[in-house]
């Protein structure tokens, strides 16, 4: 049947630009910009796209790079975290299961550091609604300490996520 694909994919030199282009970390990914740097039509990318076999050797392509300059990445945002970057701190603690994310799917319980049975709440947040959250400036006024703060937001932002 003359009409029949091959089972074999093989690229052309111009999906190998394109492919190139694509990846290249200074591009934007958009379709029409990777084209124009493969020196290929925009037109021609979306017909390449029509058929499964570019597709999945694109994509085969791309994770194999990706996960190829995966460990450089992180080494870098690890030494971005060390140099004090807050957005590569969440990261590497996220990675390291240190910083849990609400709605992550993570069904793990917050560990209890310490359970005290009928002991009355600090005077100075007795008189709060139950998981209400208070300013840091609120709670400096009624003269809760930092512990008293983490304690309590953190067991109400557990709280708030379930």
């Amino acid at each position: 049947m003359p009409d029949e694909l091959p089972l074999t994919f093989i690229p052309t030199p111009a999906q190998w630009r394109y492919l190139r282009a694509y990846l290249d970390p200074n591009n934007s990914g958009a379709i029409k910009h990777c084209a124009q740097r493969a020196n290929v039509n925009w037109r021609t990318v979306y017909d390449w796209l029509a058929d499964e076999r570019f597709r999945q050797w694109f994509t085969e392509e791309t994770r194999r790079v990706f996960t190829h300059r995966l460990p450089a990445m992180w080494s870098k945002c690890l030494d971005l975290a060390a140099e004090g970057s807050p957005e590569h701190i969440r990261l590497i603690a996220m990675r390291t299961g240190e910083l849990i994310q609400p709605g992550s799917h993570d069904q793990r319980q917050l560990p209890a550091t310490a359970v005290f049975i009928n002991v009355p709440r600090p005077p100075q947040l007795a008189e709060r609604a139950p998981g209400a959250l208070l300013e840091v400036g609120e709670l400096a006024e009624r003269g809760a300490v930092d512990a008293q703060l983490v304690t309590e937001q953190a067991h109400n932002a557990h709280n708030n996520s379930k």
